[in-house]
């Protein structure tokens, strides 16, 4: 049975996309995301392997959305960029930058 906090997660739909070139990694943060209660509606590249670091962007007007994610993922909630569309196709897309090992799925602990 889900924990509330999961069963809030349900509702939130994620892109990821990678932006380091690693191959697997958008892969095993998808599996990670899944079992946390999210809806993982895309994996793919980026457009270019050279994010240094990990982005957050938001669809959506509902910023607890982000900030889930990003208590999920271990980092603050400040590298979300507000990029709304009433019609995208997910609420939240994630570019895995360079810096992917400091995400929790990533480390050795978790």
């Amino acid at each position: 049975m889900a924990t509330q906090q999961e069963q809030e997660s349900m509702d939130i739909v994620v892109r990821i996309l990678n932006g380091n070139g690693v191959s697997g990694v958008a892969y095993k943060l998808r599996e990670f995301l899944l079992t946390k209660g999210f809806d993982v509606s895309e994996t793919t590249n980026a457009d270019h392997f050279n994010y240094e670091r990990t982005v957050i962007y938001l669809h959506s007007s509902d910023y607890t959305m982000s900030k889930k994610l990003a208590d999920k993922l271990g980092i603050s909630n400040n590298p979300i960029l507000d990029d709304r569309a009433q019609d995208y196709p997910c609420d939240i897309t994630v570019i895995m930058g360079k810096d992917y090992k400091e995400l929790h799925p990533f480390k050795e602990n978790n």
